[in-house]
């Protein structure tokens, strides 16, 4: 979410997001997310929040809340722990891409919520959705640690088996 373009409000139940920015731009943003979320809720996909509401006057999309936290809060320092979560948000990422057909490209850890009481990974803020994948930027953090681990895994797995 692009700093400052939409209201978040926290219920008990739920979490509602109103954009602020008027104009196309911010029209097309609530437009991706709500259709992420409508199709998500419309297939049961358990990786990602139900739709509760939304209201296009209003420019309102209101899902269930989580119970756990977001990934963005464990300190960077702790990139151990960062790290741990990695396995998970593939997981999520190659769901949605088969699921869907998208690309999040937002892959941050602020945009994985984490429910500790039942192990469960979700991903949020569909903003940047798109049928091709946008990002390729270094900056890319998460998939590209993705990736080194994968390969690490691979290669380590390779040696076991002489």
């Amino acid at each position: 979410m692009t700093k400052h373009s939409a209201s978040i409000k926290v219920s008990d139940n739920t979490i509602t997001k109103r954009y602020k920015k008027k104009g196309e731009k911010a029209f097309i943003k609530f437009i991706k997310e709500l259709s992420v979320y409508q199709a998500a809720t419309k297939q049961n996909l358990k990786y990602i929040p139900k739709l509760i509401d939304y209201d296009f006057k209003k420019r309102t999309i209101t899902i269930e809340k989580i119970d756990g936290y977001d990934l963005g809060t464990i300190p960077e320092e702790d990139y151990e722990k960062r790290e741990s979560y990695l396995p998970l948000i593939n997981k999520v990422l190659k769901s949605f891409k088969k699921d869907l057909g998208l690309y999040h490209n937002d892959v941050l850890y602020r945009n994985f919520v984490f429910n500790p009481k039942n192990q469960q990974l979700f991903i949020i803020d569909f903003e940047s959705v798109s049928i091709e994948r946008t990002s390729h930027d270094a900056k890319d953090y998460i998939e590209i640690n993705i990736k080194k681990k994968l390969k690490t895994k691979k290669k380590n797995g390779k040696k076991s088996n002489k």
